[in-house]
């Protein structure tokens, strides 16, 4: 399920890549008009996604790999669901409006909620979705860095 979110993020952007760079040479054809409505279309897709972000989704601010380091940790709960559809729609936007933003931090903050919700569907224990370096106890960390 991660794996073809991923992809239909990846395919979502160059699909918008594609567009928006031929809606920029149609601005550059010669229309005096043109420019302008170009300039304007970017700055309302980028407002529309924070538009979302702050109205459905605030955790999906930003890269999403600090705030999944710090669900694992333990500092922040998990996301809600509202995330997915924001964050992948919010992207597209944002990055298909010209913004200088990855597709990496998206796709890994989507890809933990889907793992994270698969776990909840299973039963697992929270403790079950740390990773095994968060297991360890502190004398054996510390034996292992020697």
């Amino acid at each position: 399920m991660t794996g073809a979110l991923g992809v239909a993020f990846r395919f979502s952007l160059e699909r918008t890549d594609a567009w928006r760079n031929a809606f920029v040479a149609w601005g550059h054809a010669g229309h005096d008009y043109a420019i302008v409505l170009v300039v304007a279309s970017a700055a309302a897709c980028a407002a529309l996604a924070a538009w979302l972000v702050a109205r459905f989704a605030p955790e999906a601010s930003g890269s999403g790999i600090p705030h999944v380091e710090a669900v694992l940790s333990g500092a922040l709960p998990p996301a809600r669901l509202s995330l997915i559809p924001v964050k992948f729609v919010g992207g597209v936007l944002a990055i298909g409006a010209g913004l200088a933003l990855g597709r990496e931090g998206p796709t890994v903050q989507m890809g933990a909620f889907v793992a994270h919700s698969i776990g909840l569907v299973f039963r697992r224990e929270a403790r079950d979705s740390r990773p095994p370096s968060m297991h360890r106890s502190p004398a054996r960390s510390s034996c292992s860095k020697n």
